[in-house]
């Protein structure tokens, strides 16, 4: 997948129901890719929205989507992939299979 509009438009809830993130997952490599305790994630991200509205005042697209899922997720484990392309970064957030999506944040990439 060469943007991150290919990965937006298989994020539409319509098409979310019957999509299995695996299959994206085995397809395209991620650059980074882990397993960590669901608390533990939620709570970085939630500290990281909370700096970004009261301190950065940075505003990613799917940020305050993905900290509610993962408050909310009935998932031990959640699992971290970072998919690069050229203009953006896409972090997505699944169950540890990465089978069920919990949500992406999609942040601009910083090119050298």
């Amino acid at each position: 997948m060469e943007n991150a509009n290919e990965l937006r438009r298989l994020l539409v809830a319509d098409k979310r129901e019957d999509y299995d993130f695996a299959t994206y997952i085995k397809s395209n490599e991620a650059a980074v890719d882990f397993v960590m305790d669901r608390y533990h994630m939620y709570d970085v991200y939630e500290t990281r929205l909370g700096l970004s509205k009261t301190v950065t005042h940075e505003h990613y697209e799917g940020v305050e989507e993905v900290v509610s899922a993962l408050k909310t997720t009935h998932f031990a484990k959640v699992r971290l992939l970072e998919f690069e392309f050229y203009e953006e970064i896409a972090v997505v957030f699944t169950d540890e299979s990465g089978r069920f999506l919990l949500g992406c944040i999609f942040l601009p990439r910083m090119i050298d």
